[in-house]
């Protein structure tokens, strides 16, 4: 399959409820309870539904994402219901006494299908569901709080004493468009492992396979948790696996390259991420969830002006691993949360 067959193939990777199914699963989701006081429930609630109104084809395209190994690594799922949606909380907090909770279970309920969602002890206080919402001061963060500096290519990551930052880490992200920025500048962008390897020598590939690369850690352990500052990861490789079904890890505050002639390789893989030809962008509307591999490709974001006010970007967020098993040693007071 050549690079134009494989472009025309992931430009088709939207599904669209109609507008009957959207109504039918907004009906069925509007006694569902609140997540900040039953998190299990609500998701249930959420996945109940999703499973009752959705068509099949719909759900085999969910399945196949979470499935595959061939499948992309990126689909979007367009004309989801939000409800009665608030404003935007611009101080990244939920108002957690409202009624309606649409919003919660549609997010809950996707990750449900893919996996299982958690949270992380270093990520959004162990919280399940995450508003994303620029904040002031992290503008120019590398850090979903940041809004004016260009987001670059990273996999989601946590922090772990291990000082292993992808090996505890979510499988899958869903984000979901509560609304967009007011000048709708945001574009998330994907790039899928195998895309990169075809920018690159076997000389290079087999380079990016070697344990020479150290992993700033995550943002939110970096600024606000740590009195020390970044940690770096104990050596490891950006690629791993079969080269058939690559795994590619890159951390958002930075990676640091044992070898001078390896940064020059890290600036290199970059540069191929942002060719248009390589990753895959959406700038994502209200009632549009994009889900993500984050284990098969690299995501991004642009820069954008940030309004901070009840109408700025919003965005939810949940954590899905498909294996819990494999990290209950990390668990904490709920399988569902983990340091």
């Amino acid at each position: 399959m050549n690079l134009h067959t494989i472009k025309e193939e992931l430009s088709n990777d939207i599904v669209t409820l109609t507008d009957i199914t959207k109504r039918k699963l907004e009906g069925e989701l509007k006694s569902a309870v609140s997540p900040y006081k039953d998190a299990e429930m609500n998701m249930l609630q959420g996945t109940k539904a999703l499973y009752n109104c959705l068509p099949l084809d719909i759900i085999s395209s969910i399945k196949r994402f979470s499935n595959d190994p061939s499948a992309p690594g990126y689909l979007v799922l367009d004309n989801l219901p939000i409800g009665a949606a608030p404003a935007t909380p611009i101080n990244g907090s939920a108002e957690k006494n409202r009624q309606d909770h649409v919003l919660e279970s549609i997010v809950l309920g996707l990750g449900s299908m893919l996996g299982q969602p958690i949270g992380y002890k270093w990520e959004k206080d162990n919280q399940l569901v995450h508003h994303v919402v620029p904040q002031p001061g992290g503008e120019y963060t590398q850090s979903n709080q940041g809004s004016k500096v260009f987001l670059n290519f990273h996999n989601d990551m946590v922090y772990a004493d291990e000082l292993v930052y992808n090996q505890f880490n979510p499988d899958f992200l869903v984000l979901f468009c509560i609304r967009p920025d007011a000048r709708h500048q945001a574009e998330t962008r994907y790039a899928n492992a195998k895309e990169i390897l075809k920018h690159l020598s076997e000389e290079e590939v087999k380079r990016l396979y070697e344990p020479k690369f150290r992993m700033a850690s995550p943002s939110n352990y970096s600024r606000f948790l740590s009195e020390k500052g970044i940690k770096w990861s104990i050596s490891q490789s950006i690629l791993s696996g079969d080269m058939k079904f690559p795994e590619i890890a890159l951390g958002a505050n930075g990676v640091k390259a044992e070898r001078e002639e390896d940064q020059a390789l890290i600036n290199k893989l970059y540069s191929i991420c942002n060719q248009p030809s390589v990753y895959r962008g959406v700038k994502l509307k209200s009632g549009q969830a994009l889900l993500v591999n984050n284990r098969k490709g690299v995501h991004a974001r642009t820069q954008f002006e940030p309004s901070c006010d009840e109408n700025d970007r919003w965005l939810l967020r949940a954590n899905i691993r498909q294996n819990l098993w494999s990290i209950r040693h990390k668990m904490e007071d709920s399988f569902r949360r983990y340091c």
